[in-house]
């Protein structure tokens, strides 16, 4: 006896997809893309937080958005900036190593956990920094906040997308 797979139609016997089921699956990918592609980078961005503006996403749309956009645009950077043969930034990088148990939840991050007072430092004209701390702060982090359609870290207003937008505050001593 034969078994049938589920996906295909049952009354005939056929193993091809109906014409409309095929059209309806290109009609929604097609949506799909051209949703994310038009809606990822926003012309005119809200000034508030990015986990703010992110949290009403399904889970399934802050996915798509990290693994079209977001991952490959960043992975390119890091890549370039550390000189490694092979991209090496991988969704447990910022997510932890149980990421997707984590429902790659931030706060599982295995980022170190930064100072806020240190942080605001390396925004201060005249901050001396390393090569790796200006590659962050002017090139990841505005790159981040203008993937994720917010602005970038205002220092004299304290707000938009900093390096908090991924790393943890440390806990007060």
């Amino acid at each position: 006896m034969s078994t049938i797979n589920p996906v295909h139609r049952r009354h005939s016997g056929s193993t091809h997809w109906p014409w409309f089921a095929w059209s309806f699956s290109f009609a929604v990918l097609t949506f799909s893309f051209g949703a994310l592609a038009e809606s990822s980078i926003s012309k005119d961005p809200v000034a508030v937080p990015a986990n703010d503006q992110r949290r009403y996403l399904s889970f399934e749309r802050r996915h798509e958005q990290m693994t079209f956009l977001i991952h490959p645009t960043m992975m390119e950077q890091f890549q370039a900036f550390y000189k490694t043969p092979s991209p090496e930034l991988r969704c447990t990088s910022c997510h932890g190593e149980n990421a997707e148990d984590a429902a790659y939840n931030l706060a599982n991050s295995t980022l170190a956990a930064l100072d806020p007072a240190r942080v605001q430092a390396l925004y201060r004209t005249g901050a001396v920094l390393t090569p790796e701390q200006t590659f962050k702060r002017d090139v990841a982090t505005p790159t981040m906040a203008r993937l994720m359609g917010v602005p970038p870290y205002d220092p004299s207003t304290g707000l938009g997308f900093s390096c908090f937008g991924c790393h943890r505050q440390e806990e007060s001593k």
